[in-house]
């Protein structure tokens, strides 16, 4: 179901969030590049439309507060302390604005993975395609409550690795990944996956305990 979709993140786009400009354009929710209920019966229409239209809309409307806040802003003081709104906005955003186009329905072709540059290089650093999606799973599972899992290309090297990140610290650029690279290094996402608990619960759970509880 996962398709391939590439994203360079250029170390400038984390400057734009930390310094808004003040005519910089609201940011919007993206349109889905397929229904609502194009995924099912893997992801249901409930979850894509609560994901999409509430969660992201969230983080869309999170961002343009706090960057029209930080643009009226006359205290250094002021700009500091709106830092990690705009960094975890900002990121949920980004995050989620990519993770829409890793989603490909069956219909499409989506969960096969077509011969080419990128199975070769996962076949290369991981052994096999079975091996990759062993690791990934257990980095994925391994972050506590929701978070995210990326495939990412380092351009120095070519060489590809796993990263993850909890959902409090889900900036665009998960910290292992920031330790280790100096600029202009550019990192290329090929494959996220969004772990989060309020899907598990739509699905699994009565609807009479989901309604109280989430």
């Amino acid at each position: 179901m996962l398709s391939i979709a590439k994203a360079t993140l250029r170390p400038s786009l984390a400057r734009a969030f930390a310094a808004p400009a003040t005519s910089m354009s609201l940011h919007t929710l993206p349109d889905l590049p397929y229904a609502y209920n194009a995924l099912e019966p893997y992801i249901s229409e409930a979850i894509m439309k609560l994901h999409h239209s509430k969660h992201h809309q969230a983080y869309v409307n999170g961002l343009n507060t706090a960057e029209q806040s930080y643009a009226k802003s006359p205290s250094v003081r002021e700009k500091i302390a709106l830092q990690s709104a705009l960094k975890f906005n900002g990121g949920g955003h980004i995050n989620h604005s990519l993770f829409w186009k890793n989603l490909s329905p069956t219909s499409a072709d989506g969960g096969n993975l077509p011969d080419g540059p990128l199975k070769k290089a996962i076949e290369r650093d991981f052994g096999s395609v079975e091996e990759f999606k062993k690791k990934f799973n257990a980095a994925t599972v391994a972050i506590q409550g929701s978070g995210w899992g990326w495939l990412v290309r380092h351009f120095t090297d070519f060489m590809i690795n796993i990263a993850d990140v909890g959902l409090r610290r889900a900036t665009t650029l998960p910290p292992k990944c920031l330790r280790s690279l100096r600029p202009p290094t550019k990192i290329l996402y090929f494959v996220r996956v969004r772990r989060s608990l309020t899907g598990y619960l739509l699905t699994y759970l009565r609807s009479s305990y989901t309604h109280h509880r989430c």
